[in-house]
């Protein structure tokens, strides 16, 4: 073999590696939350044990949102134009609390204690997150954007809580003291407080994982058969096989990166934003992350 030849099957070996890397990263992430969702079987309503139930809130403690999650981002002014303002949005932590409080199961109550981050996971609907990121006064983008053209931006808070008369999913283990039913932290040290369903949200993620997986080896098998197509590395399906590997290469860790962003549970998923005004209102919201 030539010279040439030993040096494509080197690069096509390079690019296998990467693509099986990067499908095991997707696998391995995937592996983690279903582990995690074993503790998400419906418990029968007044049993104890570990399970997923659906509750309403019927008290907190102190007056308090029972649970909560909260988003710290900081903004940076990105167009200074008369006709054109644009502020873009960045999470810089996330963090969940429960109050506390008591739930109403059925025919039964349940007694939850406070737990914080990150016992405490507190998963907001998708929807509210970014409804709330995108809201803004002309008021008040006309005061936070002077800031946010400073170097060091401008800062703020989002919080999403879980009020008594919210219908929600919990997930922990459940035990009787007394003549009561407590919540606590499963087998994983977590106390789920959700507004959606875990479990749809889990099948969502099984699907995105195995599509992208697929995807990205079908992909990859079929730029491998163009590169060996006879005259192996001197025919211009060949060559074009080479071409076609190369921008797989290019493309296939930012879609990596995408997908292994998509899995992040919506407790501390990024949420970012952006709030811009051109001539009359107008928004666009999830700037892709700086890098």
């Amino acid at each position: 073999m030539s010279m040439m030849a030993w040096l494509g099957l080197l690069l096509l070996v390079i690019m296998w590696v990467n693509a099986l890397l990067i499908a095991a990263a997707a696998w391995i992430e995937m592996r983690d939350i279903e582990a995690r969702a074993s503790s998400w079987e419906s418990l029968p309503e007044g049993t104890e044990g570990e399970g997923l139930l659906f509750v309403r809130i019927e008290a907190a403690e102190q007056g308090k949102a029972f649970a909560t999650q909260s988003v710290e981002q900081s903004g940076h002014a990105m167009q200074a134009k008369a006709s054109h303002r644009r502020i873009g949005w960045w999470d810089r932590l996330h963090d969940s609390s429960i109050a506390g409080g008591r739930l109403s199961w059925g025919e039964h109550t349940l007694e939850v204690p406070s737990y914080a981050s990150p016992i405490a996971d507190v998963w907001p609907s998708r929807q509210e997150q970014e409804e709330a990121a995108a809201h803004f006064s002309m008021v008040e983008l006309d005061e936070i954007y002077e800031k946010a053209a400073k170097p060091r931006g401008v800062r703020r808070s989002l919080q999403f809580a879980m009020e008594p008369g919210q219908e929600v999913w919990v997930s922990g283990r459940v035990a009787k003291e007394g003549q009561h039913l407590r919540l606590y932290p499963d087998k994983h040290e977590k106390v789920l407080v959700s507004s959606v369903d875990p479990r749809v949200w889990l099948i969502e993620k099984r699907r995105l994982v195995w599509f992208f997986m697929v995807s990205e080896l079908t992909l990859c098998a079929l730029c491998t058969v163009m590169c060996l197509w006879p005259p192996v590395f001197t025919g211009w399906i060949s060559r074009l096989g080479g071409a076609a590997f190369l921008a797989f290469f290019l493309g296939v860790q930012p879609l990596g990166t995408v997908v292994r962003d998509a899995l992040r549970p919506p407790s501390w998923a990024f949420l970012h934003g952006a709030w811009e005004v051109t001539h009359t209102p107008k928004l666009r919201h999830a700037p892709k992350t700086p890098q």
